[in-house]
């Protein structure tokens, strides 16, 4: 089958998947847009799909296809780079044209024997990045939130939500935000920074990160995260980014507003200054040494004492513990210490250092 594409230039306006449909219509194939990473975004399919087809559509999972790919070849050269044709089954053959110089999304066509021509492939990546927002198709996020790169002037004085998620499944992450922008209609550009994945979303929509935050908890329990959100005209990307993520690495939840995670950001930080200081020897080596020889708790047991303000039957309660236990383990811990808890800067000092330590998370409200 020979792929060939006339693309009217009112084609272009209409949206991604109408996109999607014009390519499918005018060239006969399977259509699937890979985000990058192995995800279909968005696609254009018969019922009379191949099964692999089918199971990538259903699964929003390129993976399995690809796994199969053999015999490359480059059948066409687009200004984003070389289209590769790739033998996928018996029967079925993918090309894979690039969108944009700077990202790895693609667009595939599917179907048996597919050729392509140069102005055909170029027609085939114009008209997706057409339907595309502004900055998805550029997959520059990195270096638009770095300041390296411009906002789209569509974007320019509007207001800004920056939000970072850590977890260990990065990919379902990338779905669930991009799915909470669609729902609500909202420009943006979601994808991996570092080791977070990381959304900017144009507009005030307040029920954006809550759309998130059930998004992402649906997901395996394992994502924690934090969203800033700016007026227009307000703080710069650089400085919005290292907002939401210095309050996603402290952040409990997974989806929670920076603004109310400044406290616990500051102390983190004091925490990992402390932590540095050139003193010798830590006022919590022995008791860290202690717990880590015998099994015992009291680190712990002291923090928790610490973070509810002394209140023996409070700490008892949130350990489980009889109350008498409590006092012999803080009495315990108390002798362990290098300095006096008494002095309220040894015992800022043991504060600090045993919630880095420890890093035990009390439940119960405090202060």
């Amino acid at each position: 089958m020979t792929a060939l594409l006339e693309v009217p230039a009112a084609d272009a306006s209409g949206g991604l998947a109408h996109a999607l449909a014009v390519i499918r219509h005018r060239t006969g194939l399977d259509v699937l847009l890979d985000a990058g990473n192995g995800e279909v975004l968005d696609h254009a399919v018969t019922g009379s799909a191949p099964a692999a087809v089918v199971r990538a559509v259903l699964t929003k999972d390129l993976s399995a296809l690809q796994a199969t790919a053999v015999s490359p070849r480059t059948v066409a050269v687009v200004p984003a780079g070389p289209v590769i044709a790739w033998q996928l089954g018996p029967a079925l053959e993918g090309v894979a044209v690039p969108i944009c110089a700077t990202s790895r999304a693609c667009v595939w066509l599917l179907g048996n024997g597919v050729q392509l021509e140069d102005g055909t492939a170029e027609a085939v990546a114009d008209l997706v990045a057409a339907g595309l927002p502004d900055l998805q198709r550029t997959g520059d996020l990195e270096a638009v939130l770095s300041g390296r790169a411009a906002l789209p002037p569509s974007w320019e004085g509007q207001p800004l939500t920056v939000a970072v998620v850590r977890t260990t499944s990065s990919r379902s992450a990338l779905a669930a935000l991009r799915s909470a922008a669609r729902g609500r209609d909202l420009p943006g550009l979601v994808g991996v920074v570092g080791d977070s994945v990381v959304a900017l979303v144009v507009g005030p929509d307040p029920e954006w990160s809550q759309a998130a935050g059930r998004e992402l908890a649906r997901l395996d329990g394992s994502a924690r995260g934090a969203f800033c959100r700016v007026p227009a005209g307000g703080s710069a990307l650089p400085q919005l980014h290292a907002v939401a993520s210095a309050a996603a690495s402290v952040s409990s939840g997974v989806m929670e507003n920076a603004t109310a995670l400044a406290s616990r950001v500051a102390v983190d930080h004091a925490s990992r200054a402390l932590v540095a200081a050139p003193v010798e020897p830590d006022v919590v080596a022995a008791l860290l040494e202690s717990d880590a020889e015998r099994g015992t708790e009291l680190a712990r047991t002291l923090l928790t004492w610490l973070e509810l303000h002394g209140d023996v039957a409070a700490a008892a309660a949130h350990l489980t513990v009889h109350v008498n236990t409590l006092r012999y383990r803080v009495r315990r811990a108390a002798e362990l210490i290098d300095g006096d808890l008494a002095d309220p800067d040894v015992r800022l000092d043991v504060h600090l250092r045993l919630r880095r330590a420890v890093r035990a998370e009390i439940d119960t409200p405090c202060g």
